[in-house]
């Protein structure tokens, strides 16, 4: 499984992912560190990655976009 993270959650969050075999990548690798949300959601679907990110909810939702 591959994924992308979100600037709000943390690299130590990305190095939890990966150490348990989930290829992933933080935002600050790939893309502007001020990137707006609908820019970092456009290009994980242009990529085909699920994306994980924060917003003012505290749940984990099992969906293609998870928002934390």
């Amino acid at each position: 499984m591959k994924v992308l993270v979100d600037m709000n959650l943390g690299l130590g969050f990305v190095a939890e992912l990966q150490a348990l075999g989930i290829e992933a990548w933080h935002w600050s690798q790939v893309g502007a560190l001020d990137a707006p949300d609908g820019v970092i959601m456009e290009w994980a679907r242009r990529e085909g990655l699920p994306a994980i990110w924060t917003s003012e909810r505290s749940c984990i939702r099992p969906t293609e976009w998870v928002r934390v």
